[in-house]
């Protein structure tokens, strides 16, 4: 399903609804507080990405939350301050104790220096203002693998299931959102 508010595409996808009734049917408290700070993070991009005078072309609501896809033509600086926002937010509610450690959790994988991360993308931009595109590219490929691979040693080691899976998605959304890499 798909309208259009003030000029950016809302989207909602049958996988958000079918989570929603689910956590609530099971009674999964803890999935509805990740979706709503994960939709609270986007909203910060959101909100930054206007301050900064761009916008949205399109809003997706799915099973991971809001996914945001911006229009904009920032400086490097600005493009930065932009995929902040979205742990600044993270960061914010955690100070406030409300919902602390998954507050933590969201901002801390967010700004993980892994492509296509708010950390990873703002690594590229920095590493890409002191280097050619190719070797920027490189290093973060480079340098992805590495964080990936440490994550996947350490939930194996300590036994983490939601480290092991937050992981794995991490690898599914590096490969279905390579951007930087094509």
């Amino acid at each position: 399903m798909a309208v259009m508010i003030f000029g950016t595409k809302v989207k909602v996808e049958f996988s958000f609804l079918l989570v929603i009734c689910f956590s609530l049917l099971l009674d999964y408290k803890q999935i509805l507080f990740l979706l709503l700070f994960s939709s609270l993070h986007e909203l910060g991009h959101l909100s930054v990405l206007y301050l900064l005078g761009g916008r949205a072309e399109e809003l997706t609501l799915s099973y991971y939350g809001i996914g945001l896809k911006p229009l904009y033509n920032f400086s490097a600086g600005k493009e930065v301050v932009f995929l902040l926002g979205g742990a600044a937010v993270n960061i914010i509610f955690a100070a406030f104790a409300i919902q602390r450690e998954l507050n933590i959790a969201l901002a801390a994988i967010n700004l993980l220096p892994v492509y296509p991360l708010d950390g990873g993308r703002a690594l590229g931009i920095i590493v890409n203002a002191f280097s050619d595109y190719a070797v920027s590219v490189r290093i973060l490929q480079i340098i992805s693998v590495i964080i990936i691979s440490l994550l996947i040693i350490i939930a194996i080691a300590l036994k983490n299931i939601s480290l092991l899976l937050i992981s794995v998605y991490i690898i599914f959304y590096s490969i279905n959102n390579r951007g930087m890499y094509d």
